[in-house]
């Protein structure tokens, strides 16, 4: 599913082909973490669906109906050519999945907290998952951004949704990703939330500048049979 909300008057609209790139964009990041997540997990981690919502920041992100408290948050600041803020969130249900496969054994603590293993294994989780989403974008858009490094924090959902407001004074469009990672021991479904200012919207326009020039190049090389 790919779902875009409209703009408000403040942000550059994408054209439709521009959302299509996008989506292409984020599906091929989201394959990229995917593969580093299997290299993790011992075993082949496909992603099986995911759905996108890209907004101006004042539409604030909504967490599933079905997320369960508390919400583990992982939160990696993008610095480089274009910031933002990057959260990978969750839910309870999802960290007890993540303990079974890589702690089998390792409850986790009925009021949520985590000890310094589990911890460990949530921020290494992030560093690969988000780092390979920002690798991914970096390399596709032709600029320098990098991940820095990440914090860990556990909250409810509405503490979480709170968070997710303070965004908006700062940042100019977001980006809302539910990922669902499958594997025969792994069924994690993520949410992705993405803070960019809006130089993130020229660079998607210069890569569909690039690929439309591209193609025009190929098409100019062919000879007529």
């Amino acid at each position: 599913m790919f779902q875009v909300l409209k703009y408000s008057n403040l942000i550059m609209r994408l054209s439709e082909y521009e959302l299509d790139i996008t989506k292409e964009l984020i599906s091929t990041a989201l394959a990229n973490a995917a593969d580093a997540f299997s290299k993790m997990a011992g075993e082949k981690v496909l992603v099986n669906q995911f759905n996108l919502i890209i907004a101006p920041p004042e539409s604030s992100p909504l967490l599933p109906d079905a997320s369960q408290e508390p919400l583990h948050i992982l939160t990696t600041d993008v610095k480089g050519t274009i910031e933002g803020t990057s959260y990978l969130v969750f839910d309870a249900a999802d960290t007890r999945r993540i303990f079974k496969v890589f702690a089998p054994g390792k409850e986790v603590a009925a009021d949520g907290s985590l000890d310094e293993l589990q911890q460990a294994l949530l921020l290494e989780l992030d560093n690969i998952l988000s780092a390979a989403v920002i690798t991914q974008l970096s390399n596709f858009l032709d600029i320098y951004i990098y991940g820095d490094v990440p914090g860990l924090r556990t909250m409810n959902c509405a503490d979480a949704l709170s968070c997710f407001g303070r965004e908006t004074g700062h940042f100019d469009v977001f980006f809302h990703i539910q990922a669902r990672f499958k594997s025969y021991q792994t069924n994690l479904q993520p949410v992705f939330i993405w803070f960019f200012k809006s130089d993130f919207l020229p660079a998607i326009r210069r890569l569909v500048e690039n690929k439309q020039q591209l193609s025009l190049l190929k098409k100019s090389l062919v000879k007529p049979g």
